[in-house]
């Protein structure tokens, strides 16, 4: 398939293997895979070809898709009101999803399931290349094994992004971050509620500003385990809830908080 539309009130079936791009989705379209034969969307791992295209999309809704091999398996660029849930996203070559401009925004990532890598990935699970803002990532598993950078990339123009209850078991590589800032122009955003498993936090000495202008505590903050705990980003309140005082009673059975 090479960039196929879908409008509304089309059914359609996508067999075997895509050589270029896969499906563009319209305002209000809900792409649903099903579980049968016909639930993967499969490339051929071309680092510039995208599996579904949500360009200019509107309230568009994805989900239930395996997407395998692509240079990215979404794209957003203004891009609005749109979800994607309940989808597979393996061996993408450069970004499983990108963002593209930070004209669009309020979109949700919910529910879906990030693999490894293609051979040769560089890039992060989710790169806000170009921006993005007012867009939420919640409950969201992240298991890459292999070759990529990291799990979300922010970039200059990503603000108010909301990043919550994602576990993060990103195991490959030897030099890894799950998240990570450019220099400048990222800011507002709310990382908060997630699990790190082994990495976390890229090098706070490098982007200091940046990191500190984000936020990392919304009455919880985020976990860190298996080693993690050493790439715990400064302003973290951890896994527990945010008190100003904790008052302790001292009775016959022992201490109480």
């Amino acid at each position: 398939a090479a960039d196929t539309a879908l409008a509304v009130g089309v059914d359609f079936v996508l067999n075997g293997t895509c050589t270029e791009s896969g499906l563009s989705v319209a305002d209000g379209v809900h792409l649903d895979c099903g579980t049968g034969v016909n639930a993967n969307i499969t490339g051929d791992a071309g680092t510039i070809d995208v599996g579904i295209n949500l360009t200019g999309a509107d309230r568009a809704i994805v989900s239930n898709c395996t997407v395998i091999k692509y240079g990215k398996a979404i794209r957003f660029a203004t891009s609005n009101n749109n979800t994607v849930t309940r989808n597979n996203f393996s061996n993408s070559s450069t970004s499983s999803v990108r963002f593209d401009d930070d004209l669009g925004g309020n979109n949700s990532l919910t529910h879906n399931i990030f693999n490894d890598f293609a051979q040769g990935g560089t890039a992060s699970e989710i790169d806000f290349n170009g921006g993005g803002n007012y867009n939420t990532i919640f409950n969201n598993t992240f298991k890459d094994t292999a070759n990529g950078q990291g799990g979300i990339q922010f970039r200059s123009g990503a603000e108010y992004n909301n990043i919550t209850n994602n576990t993060f078991n990103m195991t490959g590589g030897t030099s890894r971050t799950i998240i990570s800032f450019p220099t400048s122009g990222t800011a507002n955003n709310t990382i908060w509620g997630n699990t790190f498993d082994q990495y976390g936090f890229e090098d706070i000495s490098k982007n200091n500003t940046q990191i500190i202008n984000n936020s990392y505590c919304f009455g919880i903050g985020n976990t860190y385990v298996n080693g993690a705990e050493s790439m715990r980003v400064f302003g973290d309140c951890g896994p527990f809830p945010k008190v100003s005082s904790i008052q302790v009673s001292s009775t016959s059975n022992g201490l109480y908080v």
